[in-house]
């Protein structure tokens, strides 16, 4: 029996546990567990992929190639880009984009500040790191964590911004950094006085931030934008 088609679904990578029940009321219990293989799962989400007449199948197979094994996911959309059909060669380059915006990345990192502080004001900003999947995501606390800060101002159109830069480092460099888990949705933040970190005060005038963690693969190289004011 294949138990996708009694149960009308996929399985998706993690363990499980089937009871089957007798007439007479006996029952058996087995456990199993789905995992991934990137010689055998890649061949049949390889396929699922190229499939334009089944939208399931290729959600299912961009899911699991874009957690378990996003270098061969890019390899296999760049060989439908350059020898696919129409449909296939527009929907891998619309896959491509994404990709390389961060859709399918598991990690998301954000800033949160106010949109207008008076001078002289603490400049508390937030930078936090959401699990942005289904599936639980094991991270440091962000408050043990580094970033990299670039502050610019906004001038007039021609005229070079002024940049300021700060890292900021935990301040105990703990040898065993504590974890936290994500669920779906989930975040750990960290709160930052900007000031502090860039060691000066911010004068009257419109500036744009932009964080970047210390480097973890599931975030590959994103950054976080935020714009404020100070008057």
């Amino acid at each position: 029996m294949d138990l996708t088609r009694p149960f009308s679904s996929y399985f998706g990578v993690g363990p499980y546990r089937l009871i089957v029940k007798f007439e007479r009321g006996q029952k058996v219990v087995k456990d199993f567990e789905v995992y991934f293989d990137h010689e055998k799962s890649v061949a049949v989400l390889a396929k699922m992929l190229a499939n334009d007449n089944d939208h399931g199948q290729r959600n299912w197979a961009i899911s699991n190639l874009a957690q378990f094994d996003r270098p061969k996911f890019i390899i296999l959309l760049e060989e439908l880009v350059k020898s696919g059909s129409e449909k296939q060669r527009d929907f891998a380059s619309l896959m491509l984009a994404q990709t390389s915006a961060g859709r399918f990345d598991p990690l998301k990192l954000k800033i949160e500040s106010k949109d207008r502080y008076q001078p002289g004001e603490d400049l508390i900003v937030a930078i936090s790191i959401m699990n942005g999947s289904s599936t639980p995501q094991t991270v440091k606390y962000a408050h043990d964590q580094k970033f990299f800060l670039e502050l610019s101002d906004v001038v007039a159109t021609g005229s070079t911004p002024r940049t300021k830069t700060c890292v900021y480092t935990p301040s105990e460099a703990a040898q065993k950094p504590k974890l936290v888990t994500l669920g779906e949705t989930d975040e750990t933040t960290l709160s930052l006085n900007l000031a502090e970190c860039l060691g000066a005060r911010l004068g009257a005038g419109k500036y744009q931030l932009i964080v970047k963690p210390e480097y973890d693969e599931r975030m590959r190289d994103q950054t976080a934008v935020r714009s404020f004011e100070v008057r």
